[in-house]
């Protein structure tokens, strides 16, 4: 009779210690915000869609939209400017807010209650994180966001270079 409980006990604990999969966090999945990139974006504000290129060097955002091509956005959290060539324009903390809305998503907060999800759309292997009003699309992978929506705002990143 013990030799089956002992028997019992050894499979529930094999099973157990094998079913524990990685533990995952916010800190892990929204590594990319602390190192400097460069990313390809496609934002749809407001029924509008945009194509836009960012780069991130330092604290300093620049956000740079195809139809304004000499023109770009400088995005921090002193608030935002523009540029074109060497002149520069600063603008408040609440000015050009859905350009402020592409910072917000950029620099999510990994505090906060999160809730995270694994899911497998089309076979793609992702984790779906949503907090409050922010829900980001991260490939379970190599942990690069994929897609970012809040409110009316969505950025598809279709390209994303650490540096």
């Amino acid at each position: 009779m013990k030799r089956i409980f002992l028997f019992i006990f050894c499979v529930l604990f094999a099973f157990s210690c094998t079913a524990c999969g990685e533990s995952i966090n916010m800190c892990k999945l929204t590594e990319y915000q602390n190192g400097d990139f460069c990313a390809e974006l496609k934002i749809s504000a407001r029924g509008k869609e945009y194509s836009a290129k960012l780069s991130k060097s330092g604290e300093r955002f620049t956000l740079c939209p195809e139809p304004l091509a000499p023109f770009c956005f400088v995005l921090g959290e002193g608030g935002a400017a523009i540029i074109s060539g060497e002149a520069e324009i600063n603008f408040g903390t609440g000015a050009l807010f859905p350009l402020s809305g592409v910072y917000r998503l950029f620099t999510v907060p990994i505090a906060g209650t999160w809730k995270i999800e694994k899911a497998r759309p089309g076979g793609v292997s992702l984790y779906v994180c949503k907090s409050e009003d922010i829900t980001l699309y991260i490939d379970a992978n190599s942990h690069l966001p994929l897609k970012m929506l809040s409110g009316d705002l969505e950025i598809d990143v279709l390209f994303f270079k650490a540096q």
